[in-house]
């Protein structure tokens, strides 16, 4: 009843994305303890990280910030699920970044082959032969035929 069709119907987000690293947004930070501490935590948790296995280094961030007094009552009231997200997350996001550089080769190899398709197509329609092209290109006969799609022209 209230349906308004439009040609080209439009949404416009904007959104405010802040750092929470350590050392990032100051006064952020400063406005709210419990962002700090977080911050620091996950600081401690990425350092000890490089240096140890993941569940060693997030039981010792975990054990010195008590100790310390960062984030101290929520980590000693719920210690075994900060553990669990903490690897989790870490995990995940390590995951999450293997698998963007993963497919950034795989798009970056299939746009190459691709593009060698493409040439060797193109040489091959500009009249060169499969033997004057694996010569320019410094590849062997076959795999430019393979490439092209085409057999190895065969000498009489």
């Amino acid at each position: 009843m209230y349906y308004i069709e439009e040609g080209h119907p439009a949404l416009e987000l904007e959104v405010v994305v802040l750092n929470i690293n350590k050392g990032h947004n100051p006064q952020l930070m400063e406005t709210c303890q419990t962002l700090r501490e977080y911050a620091e935590y996950t600081d401690r948790v990425r350092r000890y990280a490089k240096k140890m296995p993941l569940r060693e280094a997030v039981e010792q961030a975990i054990t010195e910030c008590i100790r310390e007094g960062i984030l101290e009552d929520f980590l000693k009231k719920n210690r075994a699920e900060a553990m669990k997200v903490s690897i989790y997350e870490y995990d995940a996001r390590k995951h999450i970044e293997m698998e963007r550089e993963d497919s950034y080769k795989d798009g970056l190899t299939e746009g190459r082959a691709e593009m060698l398709h493409q040439i060797i197509c193109t040489m091959l329609s500009n009249g060169r032969t499969v033997s004057q092209i694996a010569a320019e290109l410094k590849m062997d006969e076959d795999s430019i035929a393979e490439i092209a799609g085409e057999q190895k022209e065969n000498p009489a």
